[in-house]
């Protein structure tokens, strides 16, 4: 089959399988920029399909797009089913890739049964979700039951879109999010979660005499979303890069200039940059150190996160100023202590992670560093007692914590009716039965369902691997599969 693509190419190739109509547009919108908080142009590209198309449609002032179509002949008067997806993208790039994502298309390139990007992220989260939902919105061959398709920006750095639709606006009492990421999954629950921000004063001292600035370079971590990949044991570039300077710190007289790491609060950081002045006479042992250092996390992670290594290198003063001996160890100390990974497994559901925390992002900015933590839990009372955890910590230190970003989680409903009928539709074509669970990241699902009564949830997608992240890929058979569950489901009485 690889020889077959490889002679037709990819174009042509996703033209021929069963979902060709939501591969036509996913190619479509990779070459439109949807940055998170800069969602203008797919924002009118979506404006101008609904005009194109003659479709009812409504944008409110955040962005958020409501397109209305009626059922297809037969098909009218079954129940007004609402699909929904979010139209921004996670922008991350090999450090080796000039792009610019405010101007630059996509990149798709296939190699197998996938789909990936040319040193990014590819966007099939959510773009295929976008696009399916514009698939069947062009469609005058597709047998469907009345559609509402929701298109809401700014799910990745915020929610900010489901925070701002008018709930008054949305009409169905059905809905089917369409950001899951495993074909043979039917979502029923998700986590909710909070932003802690945290500020550590610090005070500088003149860089001591005969001391020589290293910088140490943390890179070839995998990263992964902070909620779907937390369990998974992948590599903390802040906590492993701070590990090391803890070893430096016990043996020897070392002092921080910067420290910076990650970029994305929902994202585990891959990279981090620590720039250190340590005496003249100890360069050599700094290094000795490491290289040992660099073994052992290659053995502590292999086969999980299997490119990590700390690089060195020599510098000529860039700084004026450097933390003194007390903030220097108060802030190894702090990063050391805490938290990252899974807090709490859950004892409801088998292989849930119920509570976690990410440590996202340090950087130093004057007199302060500034680390943002992700705090994720299925429970009110597990996602408290995680802030409460980090809230007490920093007060130890003197440092300033405060949350933002909150939102809800959405609680599983085992006896949902879209549920019942879409595990039904599903044994039926595909001859198995479908995993049935929630996920401990964030999905619309949680606040949509606070401002719309009485709203029966589901969420349902095709198999997305290492969202977030430049390895992210789309399998083409599950898109396959995905696009024949929601034509049944569409047309079901």
């Amino acid at each position: 089959m690889s020889l077959i693509k490889e002679k037709m190419g990819m174009h042509k190739f996703l033209s021929q399988k069963k979902a060709k109509e939501v591969w036509e547009y996913f190619l479509e919108i990779c070459k439109i920029p949807r940055e998170s908080k800069h969602e203008e142009k797919i924002v009118e590209y979506i404006k101008n399909f609904a005009v194109k198309h003659e479709l009812e449609h409504k944008v409110d002032s955040a962005g958020n797009i409501i397109i209305w179509k009626k059922g297809t002949s037969g098909l009218s008067n079954l129940q007004l089913l609402c699909l929904q997806s979010h139209i921004d993208m996670v922008c991350e790039k090999n450090e080796n890739i000039e792009h610019d994502f405010s101007t630059d298309p996509i990149k798709p390139r296939m190699e197998g049964d996938y789909i990936y990007a040319t040193g990014t992220t590819l966007g099939a989260d959510n773009g295929i979700g976008v696009a399916t939902q514009l698939a069947l919105l062009a469609t005058k061959d597709i047998p469907h039951c009345p559609i509402e398709c929701i298109f809401t920006v700014d799910e990745e750095t915020g929610l900010t879109g489901a925070f701002v639709l008018d709930g008054s606006t949305v009409r169905a009492k059905q809905m089917i999010n369409l950001d899951n990421e495993e074909d043979h999954v039917i979502c029923i629950g998700c986590a909710g979660g909070i932003d802690t921000n945290i500020e550590l004063e610090i005070k500088h001292i003149d860089i001591p005499q005969n001391f020589k600035e290293l910088t140490l370079d943390f890179t070839g971590g995998l990263g992964g979303h902070s909620g779907a990949q937390i369990h998974e044991g992948l590599s903390n570039s802040i906590k492993l890069l701070n590990r090391f300077l803890y070893n430096l710190n016990k043996a020897f007289d070392i002092y921080i200039a910067d420290f910076k790491g990650g970029n994305k609060r929902n994202i585990i950081p891959r990279d981090a940059r620590a720039s250190i002045f340590i005496a003249n006479d100890k360069v050599n042992d700094v290094k000795t150190m490491l290289s040992e250092y660099n073994k052992t996390i290659k053995d502590e992670f292999a086969k999980v996160d299997d490119n990590i290594v700390i690089n060195i290198n020599e510098n000529n003063n860039n700084y004026d100023k450097v933390l003194d001996k007390e903030s220097t160890t108060k802030l190894i100390s702090f990063i050391y202590n805490l938290p990252h990974g899974v807090y709490k497994m859950s004892t409801v559901i088998k292989n849930l992670v119920e509570t976690s925390s990410n440590l996202a992002i340090i950087k130093k900015d004057g007199d302060t560093i500034k680390i943002t933590q992700n705090q994720r839990s299925s429970r009110e009372s597990g996602l408290q007692d995680a802030v409460n955890f980090i809230n007490n910590l920093s007060s130890l230190v003197s440092s300033k914590s405060s949350q933002s970003g909150k939102y809800p989680g959405w609680l599983p409903n085992p006896d949902s009716v879209l549920l019942k009928k879409t595990s039904t539709i599903y044994k039926q074509l595909f001859k198995e039965e479908p995993a049935i669970l929630a996920i401990h990241a964030g999905l619309e699902c949680g606040i949509i369902n606070t401002k719309v009564t009485g709203m029966d949830s589901i969420s349902i997608g095709p198999t997305i691997e290492a969202p977030h992240t430049t390895k992210e890929r789309v399998s083409i058979s599950s898109v396959d599969r995905f696009w024949t569950l929601l034509l049944e489901l569409l047309k079901a009485k």
